[in-house]
């Protein structure tokens, strides 16, 4: 299903397709990867046997597909998640200073006696330059085991980027809100471009409280082609 679905997107963003421009740098990127671009986005947990990969394609002047494989940890035993297909649909481009709006869209098949998931919402950048501004927020429906809908989720997401050059350090919080969980966490980090189709990363995320997502350090590569 997942294979079927990158070979598709590729075949719509394939090289003869028109292809706009794409920033070297991330201080002006949009959020949404422009027409004719692919983006390959891989993390993993060094500590742990622990990742994601995230493709996406820009198939269209506005329009962006993706789908974000991971790999978890469940009592110390690795564990493939559900398959998480997004979609982005870019609402407005600026390019003095730069910035951009899209709305977002995500879903999830059913997987391991759980039923599907999906959210909606919007995500925003802006620059004051060497600095980057970014938020968004979600909100839909995450499901439990043997339930199609069984609880409602929501997950907000603020983020501050410093371009230095080749380099950018940055960080961000976030939230993800449902019955009777609030969880929030804080991310540092630092990325470095080689060049406009690739950079390397590293960051660490810390949980606020108790509730918070657990403390893990990442380290990742970006591929644009």
């Amino acid at each position: 299903m997942i294979g079927l679905a990158v070979l598709g997107a590729a075949a719509v963003a394939s090289p003869f397709t028109e292809r706009d421009a794409l920033p070297a740098l991330p201080l002006e990127q949009p959020v949404g990867v422009p027409r004719g671009w692919t983006m390959v986005a891989g993390a993993f947990v060094p500590a742990l046997p622990a990742g994601t990969l995230d493709v996406r394609f820009g198939v269209a002047a506005r329009l962006e597909l993706g789908v974000v494989a991971s790999l978890t940890t469940r009592e110390g035993t690795p564990h493939v998640a559900a398959p998480l297909f997004t979609g982005r649909w870019t609402l407005g481009v600026r390019e003095a200073p730069s910035g951009s709006l899209a709305a977002v869209a995500g879903a999830t098949p059913p997987w391991e006696g759980r039923g599907p998931g999906a959210t909606v919402g919007l995500e925003g950048r802006t620059t004051w330059a060497p600095v980057r501004f970014g938020g968004g927020l979600q909100a839909g429906v995450a499901a439990g085991p043997g339930s199609p809908t069984d609880r409602l989720v929501a997950q907000g997401l603020a983020d501050v980027l410093l371009q230095l050059g080749p380099v950018a350090p940055y960080g961000s919080g976030s939230v993800r809100v449902s019955p009777g969980l609030v969880a929030p966490s804080v991310t540092v980090g630092g990325q470095l471009n080689a060049s406009r189709g690739l950079a390397v990363w590293a960051h660490h995320r810390w949980p606020v409280t108790a509730s918070g997502p657990p403390s893990r350090f990442e380290l990742g590569l970006r591929v644009a082609f």
